[in-house]
């Protein structure tokens, strides 16, 4: 991804694009998709591939899910979990 994902002013269309439609896509196109896919991936490349984000998503992280060592973080620079409202 060479740009960040929309966070507001998108609008859903309901025809989904054919796979010819996404392969012409010009890169530099205003528009675009977000595809929810279902994806395979060899188990011997999981380990190769362990610090690569394969299909990252965006999402707010609630404070029960980090470890001690990032609540300490966030005290030390004085930063606030974000909400699902204000991340996404």
């Amino acid at each position: 991804m060479s740009m960040p994902l929309p966070i507001r002013d998108f609008k859903w269309k309901r025809v989904l694009p054919t796979l010819e439609d996404i392969l012409n896509k010009k890169e530099n196109n205003k528009h675009g998709w977000i595809l929810k896919v279902d994806l395979e991936y060899p188990a011997e490349l999981h380990e190769e591939h362990n610090s690569y984000p394969l299909a990252p998503e965006k999402k707010a992280v609630k404070k029960e899910w980090m470890s001690d060592y990032q609540k300490g973080l966030m005290k030390d620079l004085d930063l606030k979990p974000q909400t699902a409202r204000s991340c996404c």
